[in-house]
């Protein structure tokens, strides 16, 4: 009977200095909240990825634009795919020519899409005698300038997301991968080992600058068993007893092998700005103070010694971090690198989620554009009001108006596309605008003139320069070249002229 409880007694004994107490865990909650960053790098990123908004974005309404064009410039595109002028012998040698570039080209496709369209199921079939009316050409005006405020909005967001700063998964991840292995990208990181270079004292290592340049760094401090560190301060996996040679930074990698193995069997989390920063300011909390007011106090992530050190030390397991305290009257100097790299990846990631938002309501914008615009092409379409042809109509629209209307527009394909306007790219400075094609205007004038016999009052006074005078639209009566001529610096009737001169 004694015999036995004196063997039990000394197995107790046995099992009390062979098994760690709960208190050699004294850094449990640390590696917790570490192991979570770590594994932010391996991390979804839950926004999508940015990319620019196509041009196919724009491709109906800029069809329905085509469908709506003056007839006789729209008449000049190619009908078929075989016809486009790209593939034409004059642009083999495109230069500068204008039915070489790639707008052309793409006004030719759009042309071609909406002839094929044969029963008006996607595009409004729209005669040209309801174009050629005062109300085909205000909607085809209208569209052209709705076609351009799209354009203008697919641009603008282009611009944006096409600037080096612009936020995207590679620099999130990036900066992740650094502030949990001190590597260069994600790709250096891809083996999972820690870069940094460790210290041969363990003092010296685990005290800033050093110790916080990365999560693993921090993690072997905290977890890291060696000769004189002999407890299991993240528990038996992260701190085990056959990693307990000396310290030195040729045993890094061993060191650092234990405690990877229990952050990388964690789940990948969903990343989220909120989720970044919440993750974050959990670890933060982690730090604690160490000391009274004496010359060791200090700030400290772990178990450190009495003195604060971080020293190799049984039980010892911390991060020196004095460097960061608030404590003179002066700036604190030190900084924990890993905590502003994971908040650096959180805005950006957030500045990720509001730039697929604006890509979001772009597109939405487009979308209610493009609605906007086959609504006012519908109404043309299914007009049943007696319209009468522009080129029939008594009283044109004056030059000066035409002229006020070419402009008004400042998008060159805007320009191009309004039948009596013109585009001059070789044009510089305050020249490189949308004009009036005087000279198309002039032959519209004549056709008109050639149909309607009695021409009405042309208003010839309302010409401020002889080029315009000499092109006023209408009939010229018999014996003179024009309807109102430059005499005494003005624009005059000549039909005035000559009723004045034999009243």
């Amino acid at each position: 009977m004694y015999s036995t409880l004196v063997i039990v007694m000394l197995s107790l004994a046995q099992l009390r200095q062979v098994t760690p107490a709960p208190s050699d865990h004294k850094n449990a909650v640390d590696l917790q909240a570490l192991c979570d960053l770590m594994n932010l790098a391996k991390g979804t990123i839950a926004a999508t990825t940015l990319e620019q908004i196509p041009e196919s974005a724009l491709d109906e309404l800029e069809r329905i634009n085509i469908s709506l064009a003056d007839p006789q410039w729209r008449s000049t595109l190619a009908a078929t795919a075989q016809d486009k002028k790209k593939n034409s012998p004059d642009c083999k040698t495109p230069e500068d020519k204008e039915v070489c570039k790639a707008h052309y080209s793409r006004w030719e496709g759009h042309n071609i899409a909406v002839l094929e369209d044969t029963k008006g199921q996607k595009f409004p079939k729209i005669g040209k005698d309801k174009l050629e009316t005062t109300l085909g050409r205000s909607i085809a005006i209208t569209v052209s300038g709705l076609t351009a405020k799209a354009q203008a909005i697919r641009q603008d967001f282009n611009t944006v997301i096409g600037e080096p700063e612009t936020p995207s998964h590679d620099k999130i991840r990036n900066l992740l991968a650094k502030a949990a292995y001190g590597a260069g990208s994600s790709a250096d990181a891809a083996d999972k080992g820690c870069k940094v270079t460790l210290d041969n004292s363990r003092a010296t290592a685990c005290k800033l600058p050093a110790g916080a340049s990365a999560v693993c760094e921090t993690l072997i401090c905290l977890c890291g068993r060696d000769n004189a560190q002999d407890k299991e301060l993240c528990g038996a996996v992260a701190s085990p007893s056959n990693a307990n040679a000396a310290w030195a930074s040729s045993q890094r990698d061993a060191k650092w092998a234990p405690v990877r193995s229990v952050c990388d069997a964690q789940a990948a989390p969903k990343l989220t700005p909120t989720y970044i920063r919440q993750t974050l300011a959990a670890a933060l909390k982690r730090i604690k103070h160490c000391g009274d007011a004496g010359s060791n106090e200090a700030l400290v992530l772990g178990t450190a010694h009495t003195d604060c050190s971080c020293q190799s030390q049984s039980a010892v397991g911390c991060v020196n971090l004095a460097t960061i305290q608030y404590k003179q009257a002066a700036a604190a100097t030190g900084t924990i690198a890993w905590a502003s790299l994971i908040a650096q990846a959180a805005d950006t990631l957030q500045q990720l989620e509001e730039l697929t938002t604006k890509k979001k309501e772009a597109v939405a914008a487009i979308k209610h554009i493009t609605a906007e615009a086959r609504q006012s092409a519908d109404t043309l379409s299914h007009s049943s009001v007696v319209l009468t042809p522009l080129l029939n109509q008594q009283a044109q629209q004056s030059a000066v108006a035409q002229k006020e209307d070419c402009a008004a527009i400042t998008q060159p394909d805007q320009c191009r596309s309004k039948g009596d306007c013109e585009w001059d790219d070789k044009a510089t400075g305050t020249d490189k605008k949308c004009k009036l094609n005087t000279t198309k205007v002039a032959e519209q004038a004549k056709q008109a003139g050639a149909e309607t016999p009695g021409e009405a009052d042309p208003n010839c006074s309302q010409y401020k320069d002889p080029e315009s005078c000499v092109k006023a639209p209408g009939k010229p009566k018999e014996g003179k070249k024009s309807v109102c001529g430059w005499i005494d610096d003005k624009c005059k009737d000549y039909s005035f002229l000559i009723n004045k001169q034999f009243a």
